[in-house]
């Protein structure tokens, strides 16, 4: 996950994330929205996820929420559940040639 913090003393911790050529197997949450790759009030620096695989994920492949400068890019995101990307209050979210495939449903319990 990657977010921008403000401490009790106002100071400001950014972070920034920058994946090329990697593999995420079997990653995130199961059945909620804490995804494989996360973005939760990034806004301050540009993030950036290209020519990625995340596939067997729990949850989601990517979700971005009040964010900024995200940009995903020949990326596949395979074998997921409920939602393959999520973008939600964000700006300036670039989504370029990636493929979402084999989304499943969510998995409540199968017992």
């Amino acid at each position: 996950m990657t977010a921008d913090i403000f401490e009790y003393d106002d100071t400001v911790r950014s972070g920034q994330t920058i994946m090329d050529s990697i593999e995420l197997d079997n990653m995130g949450q199961v059945d909620t929205r804490r995804a494989a790759i996360r973005f939760e009030n990034a806004a301050e620096h540009s993030h950036s996820v290209s020519n990625c695989a995340v596939h067997n994920s729990l949850t989601w492949a990517v979700n971005v929420v009040r964010s900024a400068k995200v940009r995903l890019e020949n990326n596949v995101f395979f074998e997921l559940r409920a939602v393959g990307i999520g973008v939600d209050s964000s700006k300036d979210v670039v989504v370029h040639n990636n493929f979402v495939g084999h989304v499943r449903p969510r998995k409540f319990d199968e017992t």
